[in-house]
C-alpha cells in the first residue's frame, strides 16, 4: 500500500497598507498666511498708553511685509512701527476700544494680506479733590502785629493747583497765592480763624483739608459713571440711573 504525503498549507501574513490622503484645500489653508494681534495692558487709565503687537505667520520669509494699523474711532492716537504700535489716550474716551493690524506681502500675487484685532479698556481718570492744610506763624501775637499765613495745596492726581480766596474772621488778609499775611489791627482779642480755597486745573476743590460736598460728588461720579448722583441737604444720594 501505498502512503502519500499530505502537506499542510503554509500561513501566509497578510499586510494592510493605509494610506490617508489629505485634501489640496486643507493643507493650503494650514499654510495660508495669518496674523495674531495682542495688547498690553488690556485696561488702562486715560492718559496711559497702550502697547499693540501683532505677529505675521506664513509668509514668505524673503519678502518685506507692510504693516497698517487702524484704531476705534475715540480709542486714541496710533503711533506705529512696523509689528509694535503704542496707543496714546491722552484725549481719548472712556470706553472699550478695538485696534486692527493689516499686514501686506506687495510680491506675493495670492492671499498676500490678512489682519487681526485685539480689544483694549480705556477707564476715567480719577477725579480726586485736592487737599489744603493752613499753618501760621507765630500762633499767638499781640493785637495789632502782623501773622505769617502759608497754604499746603495738593492734588492726590497730581493736577496742577492754586490756592486762593483767603479769609479770616478778625483782621484783614492780603494774599499772593499760597502765602498770606494777617493784620490783626482793629481786631478784638480772642482766636482769628483763617481758611483758604485749594483748586485744580479741573475745578475741583478743598477747604481747609474738607472737601466740600460738590467736591465729594463730583468724586463720586468719576468712581460711578454709571450712577446718577444728587445732593439733597448737604446729603449724598447714589442710587441706579433710571
Amino acid at each position: 500500500m501505498s502512503v502519500k504525503n499530505k502537506r499542510r498549507p503554509i500561513t501566509g501574513i497578510s499586510i494592510v497598507l493605509a494610506v490617508s490622503f489629505i485634501s489640496t484645500g486643507a493643507l493650503a489653508q494650514a499654510n495660508a498666511p495669518a496674523a495674531d494681534c495682542s495688547v498690553l495692558p488690556k485696561e488702562v487709565i486715560v492718559g496711559e498708553p497702550v502697547i499693540a503687537t501683532v505677529r505675521a505667520n506664513n509668509f514668505n520669509p524673503r519678502h518685506t511685509l507692510t504693516y497698517v494699523w487702524s484704531p476705534s474711532t475715540g480709542g486714541g492716537k496710533v503711533i506705529a512701527t512696523d509689528t509694535i504700535a503704542r496707543i496714546e489716550t491722552a484725549n481719548a474716551a472712556p470706553g472699550s476700544y478695538t485696534v486692527t493690524a493689516f499686514v501686506t506681502d506687495a510680491k506675493e500675487r495670492k492671499n498676500n494680506e490678512v489682519s487681526c484685532s485685539a480689544d483694549f479698556i480705556i477707564k476715567p481718570a480719577p477725579r480726586n479733590p485736592p487737599t489744603l492744610s493752613v499753618s501760621a506763624s507765630p500762633m499767638s501775637v499781640p493785637a495789632g502785629e502782623t501773622v505769617n499765613l502759608s497754604a499746603n495745596c495738593t492734588s492726590p492726581d497730581g493736577v496742577p493747583v492754586s490756592v486762593a480766596d483767603w479769609k479770616a474772621s478778625g483782621g484783614t488778609v492780603s494774599s499772593a497765592g499760597a502765602a498770606a499775611t494777617l493784620n490783626t489791627a482793629g481786631a478784638s482779642p480772642g482766636s482769628i480763624t483763617v481758611s483758604a480755597t485749594c483748586i485744580d486745573a479741573r475745578g475741583l476743590t478743598g477747604r481747609d483739608g474738607i472737601p466740600s460736598v460738590s467736591d465729594i460728588k463730583m468724586h463720586v461720579e468719576g468712581k460711578f459713571p454709571n450712577r446718577q448722583v444728587r445732593v439733597e441737604y448737604d446729603i449724598l444720594r447714589v442710587k441706579p440711573r433710571d
